[in-house]
């Protein structure tokens, strides 16, 4: 059965342990935490993921080995600051 969990996404840890297969399916800020959803399978083996976070006019870096896929864009401090959200994704050798 799936469920629909939270993950906050802190600054100095962007590795975020959850079950495999989770699907991201939103992020955002709730009370100026970072967070994203997922549809989860509970019992699934877990795995640690790997996101990033950059300003608005911020450089993403590019690496031969990974990927980013964004995740989408929250709006921080009412609009002071835009992050953009990012999962990296290790591209298969």
């Amino acid at each position: 059965m799936k469920k629909i969990y939270k993950y906050e996404i802190k600054p100095d840890e962007l590795r975020v342990e959850m079950p495999q297969g989770a699907k991201i399916v939103h992020v955002d800020n709730q009370r100026e935490h970072l967070c994203l959803w997922a549809e989860i399978d509970p019992d699934a083996p877990v795995e640690v993921r790997q996101f990033a976070v950059f300003p608005t006019g911020g450089h993403i870096p590019e690496y031969p080995d990974v990927t980013v896929k964004h995740l989408g864009t929250v709006n921080v401090k009412d609009g002071f600051f835009i992050f953009h959200v990012y999962e990296v994704i290790k591209i298969p050798q």
